[in-house]
């Protein structure tokens, strides 16, 4: 008799618990009572690639982001010129970089954005990043990979065509504003040529080659008449590449010196001594490019992942490479920090990523030459492998048995797969409704 008073006394009290809290909850409070689900705004979104004010020479585009949620993520949009492009309605794993695909853009300026619904209908919103197609083909060698630098301030762009030609701007500019450039920018057999009256913001200083030559003393023409030495000034000849710079832009070409030119002075026209090869050498700028600029990874503590880091030579000169890890150095590990690069050579480096608890860790990858350094933003995201995660769970209902209280929901859902985490929820509220039921089926017959 005892026994069957004091179930009847747990039921109760279950019974007053479970009315208290479908009241509080239809009211809109929030009670601390072990089973809390606290989510009031919408997903928090990155975006990833490409990176903001960047360009493209292709109009096939794939926009990385990440996206997480304490509730997990119904869909995610792609935003293209504040219009919905496309929507992703498939289960979006949390924190890991997904993808859009957009194809066949024109050339152009875009503004593009993420937007995602969460599972109780909460909308987030990315920032907005700026995106310049461009029609620019054919270019090869060391020309700038325009998906690596902010269009509006590039520093040394590099334009080039092996069998042709080069030019390398002296000073920073700024092609944000005209993606045409293959309408503008001129590099064929003994020519290079820019329409510096369409596109302004490349009328600047720069240092020229013309390849492929096949003159012993050629001389520098700008517009088909001899250069005056005040806008052009030869740096070198050699291996059938002239190499000479220019403060101002028009169509720039060379021809045979002929041999009363030498004669008269020392190669007048700009060619700044004459001779084979003469003039004044100027020490070519180093420069090279690392990919990518950004690098996230999400591994199970205690397990290794490979990533792969790519550094390309897109200077003039030989260089020597030291890569460094700043903030994440236990992490870490490089398969090869320091070594060489020729001119226009690239390599491929392979990072292991180890940490043994989880958690999230950020830190920088450094890549150094003689006088230029570039940094690679590192997110890592550790999480616990799903067994031991179910090992807690089990832990926490127990204890939740023997204390007479009910399991915290944030206890329940520590599987990193957000539909197993629905799915324990779910089934954990249909177990108190379950045991409701019950109650009131109990306190009905006793009443009866």
């Amino acid at each position: 008799m005892d026994i069957l008073m004091k179930k009847k006394k747990i039921l109760f009290l279950l019974s007053i618990l479970i009315s208290f809290l479908l009241a509080t909850q239809a009211n809109g409070q929030n009670v601390n009572i072990g089973m809390q689900i606290i989510d009031s705004s919408g997903p928090i979104i990155s975006l990833i690639n490409p990176i903001n004010n960047s360009g493209s020479i292709s109009g096939n585009l794939s926009f990385y982001y990440n996206a997480s949620d304490a509730t997990g993520i119904s869909n995610c949009s792609l935003i293209i010129n504040n219009r919905i492009n496309s929507t992703n309605r498939t289960l979006i794993p949390q924190g890991t970089a997904v993808f859009f695909e957009l194809n066949n853009s024109p050339a152009g300026n875009y503004n593009w954005s993420i937007n995602c619904t969460d599972s109780f209908g909460f909308i987030g919103e990315s920032p907005e990043n700026k995106l310049s197609i461009f029609s620019f083909s054919g270019f090869n060698g060391s020309t700038t990979n325009l998906s690596l630098v902010d269009v509006r301030n590039i520093t040394n762009f590099v334009a080039e065509i092996t069998n042709y030609g080069k030019i390398n701007f002296s000073q920073d500019v700024d092609i944000s504003q005209n993606p045409d450039l293959d309408s503008y920018i001129n590099i064929s057999q003994n020519r290079i040529a820019i329409n510096s009256s369409s596109i302004p913001a490349l009328n600047k200083p720069a240092v020229l080659q013309l390849a492929g030559l096949a003159f012993s003393n050629p001389r520098i023409l700008r517009d088909g008449s001899v250069c005056s030495g005040s806008i052009c000034t030869r740096i070198a000849y050699s291996g059938g590449r002239l190499t000479f710079s220019v403060n101002q832009w028009s169509a720039y070409s060379s021809e045979e010196t002929p041999a009363e030119a030498e004669t008269a002075s020392n190669g007048g026209g700009g060619s700044g001594g004459g001779g084979g090869g003469g003039g004044m050498i100027l020490p070519f700028q180093e420069n090279f490019e690392v990919s990518p600029k950004f690098m996230q990874a999400t591994a199970f503590a205690d397990e290794a992942i490979t990533k792969e880091l790519a550094v390309t030579n897109t200077g003039e000169s030989p260089l020597k490479i030291s890569i460094s890890v700043q903030g994440i150095e236990n992490i870490i590990e490089i398969d090869e920090a320091n070594f060489e690069l020729g001119r226009g050579q690239s390599k491929s480096l392979k990072l292991a990523f180890n940490a043994p608890e989880p958690g999230n860790y950020s830190g920088k990858i450094i890549v150094k030459s003689a006088n230029v350094q570039k940094e690679i933003t590192v997110e890592i995201e550790v999480i616990k492998k799903d067994v031991s995660a179910v090992v807690e769970i089990a832990d926490e209902i127990v204890a939740a048995v023997k204390e007479g209280r009910l399991p915290q929901i944030q206890k329940l859902t520590r599987i990193e797969n957000p539909a197993i985490n629905h799915a324990i929820v779910a089934a954990f509220l249909l177990l108190v409704l379950a045991v409701g039921f019950r109650i009131y089926s109990i306190r009905k017959k006793d009443r009866n």
